[in-house]
């Protein structure tokens, strides 16, 4: 048993950081067709990319490995055989019980009740493949390991080459900010919960309730709300913003912000700036208010 068990765990290891590599192409083309920029997400990447190491194997010893046992003891205490669907099987049926559990704590956080359902896919589809090869490498089956790596990789090269093409071929398109002119910046844009910027055509700007928020000393208190800014200032527009061709530069004493970032779309714009690490995505986000 202990001579076995090491190579089922590396399978599964294995195979699961090869799945990881996969992600990265995904989430890259979700990022470049979004209005958060790509590049926001580098570091993010390369954080995933170390980390990873220490949470395949972490993810193979919690749940493809409880999952082999219990396809294996189910199948004695039923009497059937273990076949790699018996297994499969098992790990649907873990991924149900997972899914409910984390599905709970976010359907609480105001998910969709179909937040259940997405959970269990992307469970089973995620822990099935390292599974059946971790089993497979158990029951003496040389080369998993390899297997395991080379399918991740031949996965991660096929969804950068589909990517790829979806953009070539145009069904997906990188995002471009909109750019507005000094009319269409006229108006009152809000955030939603009593915060809002009026800019007006002579260049004068009205901040109420603009939320403000910690970006000094510990890491781990940005993007905690620091208070409200108010004041009258002056806005220009700037095309040095942090991600998009068109920024807007505000400036009203007592207030924090400097350049903002249009975002959205050009029926529906939005200004934003990051309030945390630009790596997190956390962005403070205003829309203009519908004209008549």
């Amino acid at each position: 048993m202990s001579g076995r068990t090491p190579s089922g765990f590396l399978t599964a290891a294995v195979a699961l950081y090869a799945e990881g590599a996969a992600l990265i192409p995904i989430t890259a083309a979700v990022s470049e067709a979004g209005d958060e920029g790509p590049a926001q997400y580098g570091m993010g990447f390369v954080a995933g990319a170390f980390g990873g190491i220490v949470a395949a194997p972490l993810a193979a010893a919690i749940a493809v490995l409880p999952a082999l046992a219990l396809s294996r003891r189910s199948a004695q205490r039923f009497r059937r055989d273990e076949t790699w669907i018996w297994c499969l099987g098992t790990v649907a049926a873990l991924a149900a019980a997972g899914s409910l559990a984390f599905g709970t704590v976010l359907v609480a956080s105001g998910s969709g009740p179909g937040t259940y359902a997405w959970l269990w896919l992307a469970l089973t589809a995620a822990f099935a493949p390292p599974t059946l090869l971790a089993r497979e490498a158990r029951r003496g089956r040389r080369f998993m390991t390899g297997w395991g790596f080379g399918g991740g990789c031949l996965s991660a090269v096929a969804a950068f080459t589909t990517v790829g093409l979806l953009f070539a071929v145009g069904i997906l398109e990188e995002y471009e900010a909109p750019e507005l002119t000094a009319a269409e910046m006229t108006g009152t844009w809000e955030d939603g919960h009593g915060g809002s910027l009026l800019f007006a055509a002579d260049g004068t700007v009205k901040a109420v309730s603009v939320d403000e928020f910690g970006m000094d000393g510990d890491p781990d208190t940005w993007g905690d709300p620091t208070g409200d800014c108010d004041g009258t200032g002056r806005w220009t527009f700037s095309g040095d913003s942090s991600w998009s061709t068109q920024g807007v530069n505000i400036a009203v004493t007592g207030c924090s912000y400097g350049t903002w970032s249009m975002g959205g779309t050009r029926q529906a714009p939005t200004l934003y700036v990051y309030v945390s690490d630009p790596d997190t995505g956390e962005r403070y986000t205003l829309s203009r208010r519908a004209r008549d």
